[in-house]
């Protein structure tokens, strides 16, 4: 007869703990939630919304084709919107998806450096104490660039060129990354094994720092800076894209096959010929992908960014909801739905076909 081992303690009563320990956190979560709660009026807007979705105003999705009965027909259409272009609700879709599609694709081209930059493809580095110092030296070189970068970026929207802070922070950062060199050279030496290496640690940090920002900070931030508007939003996807596109494009670099770059470097064909003849071919269905997977984001994006001043139907929406014109902002609403499922379906086909 086969006795089964017994089970320790902790394998017996792991379980329990870790869902004692959930159930904890829920408690003291929905503690720490202030609620007085519904208020008088939830009845009556809740019903006005489906009113709105029920009874949607009509009139502005049909604006453009009555503006154009008007003008070349002279069929006289009288409604509140045929007498201003693009204010309906197709040239405000059509905005929102400019400014996610200009967000995200110009991003997607800008993302590919950073891509490289952040992915893990170094192999184990063994190396004396002077190579570790002229590693030190190089991300002194680094964070000079970085820091002017920075200050030129600073300057241009009016921030002043040289914050002290900002040089201050550049400098506590290259020391703590100097401290991690050495104290990886020591484990190197103890156990033969690296733990931090500068370029991928680089990029991911600043890719993080990117994507720390949501893109509803982002455009309040640019529209201090280039005033309202698509632009503010485009300014903001691009760069929260950046962040996102960066590092799901770095991931798919380090998952690549490495033998077609050691069979052309081996045959005696440089870094640059592996890069274009092996890396980029291999990685482009990723960043294809990831690019289309990132525009269904940024579509849902680019409508809330416009209550906020941003450009696209987000402003129209929040202006509806302000003036409690409840038919405008429920044809608004079903406009977004469809808009946000057709995109959806339309890029997850691109994604099928191209995996």
């Amino acid at each position: 007869m086969i006795e089964l081992p017994k089970k320790r303690l902790w394998d017996r009563f792991k379980g329990y703990l870790i869902a004692a320990i959930i159930i904890i956190i829920y408690i003291w979560a929905f503690a720490g939630i202030p609620f007085n709660g519904i208020q008088q009026m939830a009845g009556q807007i809740t019903n006005s919304v489906f009113a709105g979705l029920l009874h949607p105003d009509w009139q502005f999705v049909s604006a453009p084709f009555d503006r154009f009965l008007n003008s070349y027909f002279h069929m006289n259409i009288s409604s509140n919107y045929t007498t201003a272009d693009g204010e309906d609700l197709i040239s405000k879709l059509l905005q929102t998806v400019a400014i996610a599609f200009l967000g995200t694709f110009v991003s997607a081209i800008l993302a590919i450096p950073f891509s490289f930059f952040a992915a893990h493809t170094e192999e184990k580095e063994k190396g004396s104490f002077r190579s570790k110092m002229a590693v030190i030296f190089k991300s002194l070189i680094f964070f000079i660039i970085t820091t002017l970068f920075i200050s030129l970026f600073l300057a241009l929207f009016s921030f002043g060129f040289f914050q002290s802070d900002l040089i201050i922070f550049m400098v506590v950062l290259w020391l703590a990354e100097s401290f991690l060199l050495l104290f990886d050279y020591f484990i190197e030496k103890v156990s033969g094994h690296n733990f931090f290496y500068i370029k991928s640690t680089n990029g991911k940090l600043l890719l993080t720092f990117i994507r720390v920002f949501p893109e509803i900070v982002l455009a309040l931030i640019f529209i201090k800076a280039v005033g309202p508007g698509s632009f503010a939003g485009v300014l903001a996807l691009s760069v929260h894209s950046i962040g996102m596109l960066g590092k799901l494009n770095g991931e798919a670099v380090e998952n690549l096959d490495r033998g077609p770059n050691e069979s052309i470097i081996s045959a005696g064909g440089t870094n640059m010929s592996a890069l274009i003849l092996a890396t980029l071919p291999n990685a482009m269905p990723n960043f294809l992908s990831n690019t289309l997977y990132r525009f269904e984001i940024s579509v849902r994006s680019a409508s809330i960014l416009g209550m906020v001043g941003a450009g696209g139907i987000g402003q129209d929406l929040i202006l509806s909801t302000q003036v409690r014109n409840w038919p405008r902002a429920g044809i608004i609403l079903i406009g977004v739905v469809i808009m946000v499922t057709l995109i959806d379906f339309i890029s997850g086909q691109l994604r099928k076909r191209i995996a």
